[in-house]
């Protein structure tokens, strides 16, 4: 009796008590083969997960596309000389690039409670005054589209109700609110599709999170530690003691735009007390981009341009 596959698995998921053995006994098909039929069942696709976005007045003045056309026209300088980092308060990942007199736009809705960005080694470097601040929630800037590419962007969004370090709070978190996770991981998403349309060069940032998978649906380009970039921080030449903070374990994951690994420079790493004592036991300065990763995607972008 030949019984078609669409129908084995109709009956299989409609009657709980069939067992593989009387479906091949049915259909006349050795067992393996139900089960193999079974197991290429297609799955239903989940449908794609949507960031809120604003009311569509609000949404308007929040196109990111408006505000580096405005800084193209201010500094009279191509989108290819700009670069942009989004939940980079500490302007750390726009250094490197500074000193090559890229003029920089940092997206962080920190500066709506403090102006200031929050590292004095760019304060106090000569080329500030190329860097542009917006003081703009980044889940609710639009990320359309730009007439041409910048050179560059980072993007290291909240992980809040992702890190698998937070694992035992998922359950409360998702409880309270069970679209505050889907929701952070569909901007994840939508910052590195806005990055491989817009910019030549970038990466996006996040510790090991749960929902890649399912929303991001992409593996990550490079896996890394801060200790085994630590030996490109500047820090280090300056002499400074406080560099060995940048030696500590904190598994990173990047999403990476016209790069495919970033260069190591690795140092020891510390122990986590070692660690934790050095950074002041400040869970914030250890959210902070390190300088060593600033300087190795510098670098491994400068490589590349001189092999092209």
């Amino acid at each position: 009796m030949f019984i078609p596959n669409e129908q084995i698995i109709d009956l299989f998921n409609r009657n709980f008590s069939i067992t593989i053995a009387d479906l091949a006994r049915m259909s006349g098909k050795s067992s393996a083969e139900v089960k193999q039929i079974l197991m290429e069942e297609p799955k239903p696709t989940p449908p794609e997960v949507q960031r809120d976005q604003p009311a569509k007045g609000k949404q308007e003045r929040h196109k990111l596309s408006q505000y580096v056309r405005h800084i193209a026209a201010m500094e009279n300088i191509p989108y290819s000389q700009i670069i942009v980092c989004f939940c980079e308060q500490s302007g750390r990942a726009a250094i490197p690039f500074l000193e090559e007199r890229y003029t920089a736009l940092i997206i962080d809705k920190a500066f709506l409670n403090n102006p200031l960005i929050s590292n004095g080694d760019l304060l106090t470097h000569p080329n500030v005054k190329r860097v542009y601040k917006l003081a703009i929630d980044i889940a609710f800037l639009e990320l359309d589209k730009l007439p041409e590419k910048i050179f560059f962007s980072s993007a290291a969004p909240p992980c809040t109700h992702l890190s698998r370090a937070g694992a035992w709070r998922w359950k409360f978190k998702d409880e309270a609110n069970p679209h505050q996770a889907p929701q952070a991981a569909a901007l994840v998403r939508d910052l590195i599709k806005w990055q491989r349309e817009n910019a030549t060069y970038a990466y996006t940032e996040q510790p090991i999170i749960r929902l890649w998978r399912e929303v991001i649906k992409e593996e990550p380009t490079d896996k890394l530690h801060p200790y085994q970039v630590a030996l490109f921080s500047d820090r280090i030449f300056k002499g400074d003691e406080s560099a060995s903070c940048e030696q500590y374990s904190k598994r990173t994951w990047l999403w990476l735009t016209g790069l495919t690994k970033i260069k190591r420079g690795e140092m020891e790493m510390l122990t986590k007390d070692m660690t934790t004592k050095l950074r002041g036991g400040s869970a914030i300065k250890r959210s902070l981009t390190p300088t060593g990763l600033a300087r190795a995607v510098f670098q491994t972008i400068i490589s590349d341009m001189e092999k092209s």
